[in-house]
């Protein structure tokens, strides 16, 4: 089975865009067979041998990780990543001498292509080495409208302009874009209703089993109805255009709040709270979020919480098998997943909720996520080994209750964690009748 070093290096290489989550699966699945038969493979050679990477793209993966593994003649793998090629070191395992191998003569051309130029294909074009004085044909132009191919979109920009119609609504603004698609503000032109519409990317629609998950999403939102949940209203599935449309609230988004302006106590408490509310519902229908977090968290005008994006939820019977959301890989947002969550995303249950509300609770109180670092990769590390941090050591004049309502909902161990959304809720209720006891007039 995959290390979590390998798992977190397959993850890595799919948030960078370098490779898909189906090609990511392939690969650890190929991996985990190679290793039953007793063959010896690093997991960025055997990328490199499916064509799922290039030698570049590996090299800044390793830089991220600083972990580059070799493998000795006995068999044994090492992270030779702090020496240079050609240091001697002894084998852990055998303690006979062991030169490092140099990261080309490694892993930098394919025995195919020894002349190969590590560099990417142009956007659109099959990921493949080219010969050293080759001339990279261009990339595809940007379509102007839903003629869809694979090629209409450029990371995170906008595909449609104002003014475009897709379907029965007029495209009016973009709301925001995130890894799987792009959320427009679009008007029903026949009930000339305001809604938002999210369209999921091209190059993801044409690939069965994300279809398969982009709908799941819808199928979750739509049946879910609760005052802090966003509502589906309609599916747009016809050919290339895969999309669904939803309530629009009016407001900004959770994280565009922290940070900007000083969160009142009370008015975190009553944020977590609506949420906290918002899961009783999800839970009860034995879903699992998987990526709660400020981003996710809309504040309509009325200052009123709503939970949005279930593109990670998960049914609680599917714990232990595979299923949509590429199980064995951490799914979320590092600096808001609980620590079995990044360990084993198989295994979670309605506890990783809890963790990533607490995160978030703590992020509008003190700023920021208890766990940030520059990578993904850091922050992994930082949360499976460091304690949470207390609020009280970025936080000053926080009531003890509200601490230790913190503290409880991110315990590393989850089994001294709050449980459930109704115990939170209990709990804010109780902190929030002592607050009003206590103040002024």
């Amino acid at each position: 089975m995959p290390s979590g070093g390998d798992r977190q290096f397959a993850s890595l290489a799919v948030e960078k865009g370098f490779m898909t989550a189906t090609q990511m699966k392939e690969a650890l699945s190929e991996y985990s067979r190679l290793e039953k038969d007793k063959v010896q493979v690093s997991i960025d050679r055997l990328m490199l041998d499916k064509g799922f990477l290039t030698a570049a793209e590996i090299e800044e993966i390793q830089n991220i990780q600083q972990r580059r593994i070799s493998i000795c003649p006995c068999g044994n793998r090492m992270n030779v990543f702090k020496y240079k090629a050609g240091t001697i070191v002894k084998c852990s395992a055998c303690l006979k001498p062991f030169r490092v191998p140099s990261f080309r003569s490694e892993i930098g051309a394919s025995k195919s292509n020894p002349d190969a130029v590590a560099t990417r294909a142009p956007f659109g074009f099959p990921k493949q080495a080219r010969r050293a004085g080759d001339t990279p044909s261009p990339g595809p132009a940007k379509l102007p409208s839903l003629e869809i191919s694979s090629s209409w979109w450029r990371g995170k920009e906008s595909g449609f302009a104002p003014g475009h119609r897709i379907g029965r609504y007029e495209v009016l603004d973009v709301i925001g874009a995130g890894g799987m698609g792009v959320v427009y503000k679009v008007r029903h032109t026949l009930l000339d209703r305001i809604d938002a519409l999210k369209v999921v990317r091209p190059d993801v629609a044409s690939r069965k089993e994300y279809r398969k998950y982009f709908l799941r999403e819808a199928r979750i939102s739509a049946r879910l109805k609760h005052p802090n949940l966003t509502q589906v209203y309609d599916i747009i599935d016809d050919g290339p255009v895969l999309a669904f449309s939803m309530q629009y609230v009016e407001g900004m988004p959770l994280s565009k709040i922290i940070g900007d302006v000083l969160i009142e106590v009370g008015q975190a408490l009553e944020w977590t709270s609506q949420i906290a509310q918002a899961l009783i519902l999800l839970h009860a229908e034995g879903l699992v979020h998987r990526d709660i977090k400020p981003s996710n968290i809309l504040i309509d005008s009325g200052s009123k919480a709503i939970l949005t994006d279930f593109g990670f939820a998960k049914n609680f019977e599917e714990a232990g098998t595979s299923g949509v959301t590429c199980d064995d890989v951490p799914m979320g947002t590092p600096g808001f997943m609980a620590p079995e969550q990044i360990d084993n995303a198989r295994f979670v249950d309605q506890r990783a909720d809890i963790y990533s509300l607490g995160s978030t609770l703590f992020a509008m109180l003190s700023g920021s996520a208890p766990y940030t670092g520059s990578t993904p990769v850091e922050i992994f590390g930082k949360v499976l080994a460091s304690d949470p941090p207390r609020l009280s050591m970025v936080v000053d004049g926080v009531p003890e209750e509200v601490e230790a309502l913190v503290d409880d909902m991110i315990a590393k161990d989850r089994e001294r964690r709050i449980r459930n959304p109704k115990n939170v809720c209990d709990r804010i209720k109780t902190i929030l009748e002592s607050i009003n006891r206590t103040s002024p007039g």
